[in-house]
């Protein structure tokens, strides 16, 4: 079975289908790399498609402690580098999601494109009611620069970006400009 060993030690389990540009998929929580089984199959034709399971779930080593998101998302950043495939698409579901946007911050080299399922754009800040990026966020996030004013401005009305997707302004200038 195919592991990454992570700065301390870990084991992370993964898995690797295809070849072409690489999509690494990240679970929400207690999930494992199972639960893209059909994303799998549908892009593995195209694409080099990586899942994996987070520490302490799945084939992934179960230490007794470490397990804060700091660490989960150096573990996704170690295997991006150990599998020598930045920049890639990184697809975060849930709480997987959140520590994409971790990761991504930390690293904008060893990402892409950036798809986030079921979360929320922001990791830290109080959140006012409208949703968007925290300033915390937009601060210390050198992901695309031509956004950044356009993800502070006043809100507006939710409409729909590049790609469809009906959401806020600033999340669709996000959308438009880096993910479509």
């Amino acid at each position: 079975m195919p592991y990454c060993t992570v700065g301390d030690g870990v084991r992370i389990y993964y898995e690797d289908f295809g070849d072409g540009p690489a999509i690494v998929f990240s679970s929400c929580g207690v999930q494992t790399h199972k639960m893209w089984e059909n994303q799998v199959a549908g892009l593995a034709d195209r694409f080099r498609v990586i899942t994996y399971d987070w520490r302490g779930t799945g084939a992934s080593d179960k230490p007794r402690r470490g397990y804060t998101a700091d660490n989960t998302a150096a573990d996704l950043i170690a295997l991006v580098e150990m599998l020598d495939i930045a920049p890639a698409t990184l697809v975060g579901h849930g709480i997987g999601a959140q520590l994409t946007l971790m990761a991504a911050t930390r690293r904008p080299d060893i990402l892409s494109k950036m798809v986030l399922v079921s979360a929320g754009p922001w990791v830290v800040g109080n959140l006012d009611g409208i949703g968007g990026m925290s300033q915390e966020f937009i601060a210390c996030c050198g992901l695309c620069r031509p956004w950044r004013q356009l993800a502070v401005s006043s809100p507006a009305p939710p409409r729909s970006g590049a790609c469809g997707v009906r959401t806020s302004t600033c999340v669709a200038s996000v959308c438009r400009q880096c993910f479509c």
